[in-house]
Order: C-alpha cells, then sequence, then structure tokens
C-alpha cells in the first residue's frame, strides 16, 4: 500500500503552500510533466512541499506557477528550467549536460534557446 502524506508533520504555512501549488496545477501544469500517479509530497529536512508522479518527476511553486524541477543526469546540477539557465549563462552547467538542457528547453517551448544550446555543442566538437 502507497503511504499517504500526512499533513500532521507540515507547518500551516507548509499546508497553505501545498494549497497554492495543487492550484496552480490544475490550472498551468508545465508540458513536459506526466499526469501518471500524481502525488502530494513534503521533505520535513528542507521544509520543500512539491508534487510528484510515477515518473519521478517534481513539481515546485515558483511565483504562484507550478514549474519542474530538474535533475541533469550527468553532473548532478538541479533546479528549474530558470535556474539551470541561469547556470548555463554563468558558465556552471558542464558540456555534457548542454544536450539534456537542450532537451529541456525544447520541451517548454524555449526552441531559439534550444538550437542557441545546440549550436554551441557542435562548435565546442569542431574545436
Amino acid at each position: 500500500m502507497e503511504e499517504l502524506l500526512n499533513i500532521e508533520n507540515m507547518g500551516y504555512s507548509q499546508i497553505d503552500e501545498a494549497a497554492d501549488l495543487l492550484k496552480a496545477y490544475v490550472t498551468d501544469r508545465p508540458r513536459d510533466w506526466y499526469d501518471d500517479g500524481v502525488r502530494l509530497a513534503f521533505n520535513p529536512t528542507s521544509g520543500m512541499v512539491f508534487l510528484t508522479n510515477s515518473d519521478y518527476q517534481t513539481l515546485i511553486l515558483e511565483d504562484g506557477r507550478a514549474v519542474m524541477w530538474y535533475f541533469l543526469s550527468y553532473h548532478g546540477n538541479e533546479g528549474t528550467l530558470d535556474s539551470l539557465l541561469e547556470d548555463y549563462e554563468g558558465g556552471d552547467i558542464e558540456a555534457e549536460d548542454w544536450e539534456q538542457l537542450a532537451d529541456i528547453c525544447e520541451a517548454n517551448g524555449k526552441n531559439e534557446k534550444a538550437n542557441e544550446i545546440r549550436a554551441r555543442i557542435e562548435k565546442e566538437a569542431k574545436n
């Protein structure tokens, strides 16, 4: 049997955040989110409230929107797409993760940014 979230372990601010996250989830989910096995989760160590699904994707609340929390598989950078792009621009995303970042951009309709990253990959490959 799947364990249910016990809100007894949450403070009022986390319960309020969970309600806001659920509202945002209903009105505006990211394009690359899968609606299979969705459940509310809470990390008591970090205090983070989030949604997760059967593919272990994660949604968090950011500026009133439900946004994906990504994990780049090669070097382990993690964050929202916006924070990952900031890291990329700052040189903090290693080349081995660029293709995955480009795929995430493309899945979110940021085709121009995806093309820019892929052009950089091709340029680096020629050097």
